[in-house]
């Protein structure tokens, strides 16, 4: 008996009328269909994970500035209070977060009769990240 298909119908089917029946997907069309879709997500996934990674880090700066940022202020404060504090180390009272390395400088940029003037710095860096480095002027206050 010849086994023609007639495509006519609605569905494939043997000459006599009889529907052939499909037994599901062969394994190379799964194989296919998932590398496929790992060359399309593929991309989107390593962006994700870059995103993550950048994000992360970004925030280990962005605490490392504000820290900076309370130890310029302090020592500032703390030169107005008292001229005598106008050396380099943390203000009085102060500590760096665990893990963040940090330092305060100050440089005596002129004195005299034309008055003084200190440059205050405040250098903090991440754990593993760039130093952030702030630096302000200070004239005594009187």
């Amino acid at each position: 008996m010849d086994k023609e298909v007639n495509q006519a119908g609605p569905g494939l089917q043997h000459k006599d009328g009889k529907a052939i029946h499909s037994r599901g997907m062969t394994l190379l069309e799964v194989m296919a269909a998932l590398l496929m879709l790992l060359i399309i997500a593929g991309p989107f996934f390593s962006a994700l994970l870059n995103s993550e990674q950048m994000t992360r880090k970004t925030g280990k700066e962005a605490k490392a500035l504000f820290v900076a940022a309370a130890l310029l202020e302090s020592k500032v404060a703390e030169i107005h209070r008292d001229e005598r504090h106008a050396v380099p180390g943390l203000p009085l009272g102060m500590t760096i977060p665990e893990g963040f390395n940090g330092e305060v400088q100050v440089e005596a940029l002129f004195g005299g009769t034309m008055g003084r003037l200190w440059a205050v710095t405040a250098v903090v860096a991440s754990p593993g990240g760039r130093p952030c480095r702030l630096t302000t002027w200070v004239t005594p206050r009187g």
